[in-house]
């Protein structure tokens, strides 16, 4: 008999911003510019004008740099925090507006309004783009319980 060994994936974690931050679960970073290396410009390539066809993405439906560090700086100030299955942190914004849209295969899915702040503690990593908000579905905040929205 075969023994079959199964990687265990923890659950993603949600907390809300205000628990994330007394507790000192994440300490976002304040970088000069979130276009500063060669990964982050890729990065906003990607997810403001696209010069490929990704397996998936998602694109700001405004591609300047401005609403770009708006959407950084104003989740980073007030976004959940989610640690995911692998323990990566990313801080999460809902704009109550559309932000943008996911497409897989450059065919459209989803029309976005919320934006995923990724590599919040690394300045040479941190960058955004939109995110699919999942009207109706709710986190909870594990230290304090407050309802969150679920992406």
């Amino acid at each position: 008999m075969e023994n079959f060994c199964m990687e265990r994936r923890k659950m993603p974690q949600y907390f809300c911003h205000q628990c994330a931050i007394s507790n000192k679960l994440v300490i976002p970073v304040e970088p000069f510019t979130f276009t500063g290396t060669s990964y982050q410009l890729d990065k906003f390539i990607k997810h403001t004008a696209p010069t490929g066809i990704y397996q998936i993405n998602s694109v700001f439906d405004d591609p300047t740099y401005t609403t770009y560090h708006d959407y950084i700086v104003t989740g980073t100030i007030s976004g959940m925090l989610e640690i995911d299955d692998r323990g990566r942190k990313n801080l999460i914004w809902y704009a109550g507006r559309e932000t943008g849209a996911e497409y897989q295969n450059d065919v459209f899915i989803a029309p976005a309004s919320g934006v995923k702040i990724v590599w919040p503690e690394d300045d040479q990593k941190l960058h955004a783009y939109p995110i699919t908000y999942s009207p109706g579905a709710i986190n909870y905040c594990q230290i304090c319980g407050t309802p969150m929205p679920q992406w």
